[in-house]
């Protein structure tokens, strides 16, 4: 869609078009964390390199997330998001 609008946009200094396209940063430091989704009971290893959202799409593919499309906040469950939260503790449990 953003190629579109951008080839559709008149390429004029008077009518500069900025767009911008990001993902979420790689897991840097990260640590290693249980991932229990409370609904079906699942408990899931999140590795320290790897994201909430990676390992709970292996399980639920249906998952809602736009992250890596350019959109942010769509992977929210309660107050975390799963593509860049790591939990204080060992363990997160979400309503999933």
């Amino acid at each position: 869609m953003l190629d579109a609008v951008r080839a559709a946009f008149p390429a004029s200094p008077a009518t500069a078009l900025h767009v911008e396209r990001f993902s979420p940063p790689p897991v840097v430091g990260g640590r290693a964390f249980r991932l229990v989704l409370a609904r079906s009971g699942a408990v899931l290893d999140v590795p320290a390199d790897r994201t909430a959202l990676d390992v709970v799409r292996e399980v639920r593919p249906d998952v809602a997330y736009s992250c890596r499309q350019g959109f942010c906040g769509t992977c929210r469950v309660g107050e975390h998001l799963l593509c860049t939260d790591r939990p204080a503790g060992d363990r997160l449990v979400l309503d999933l």
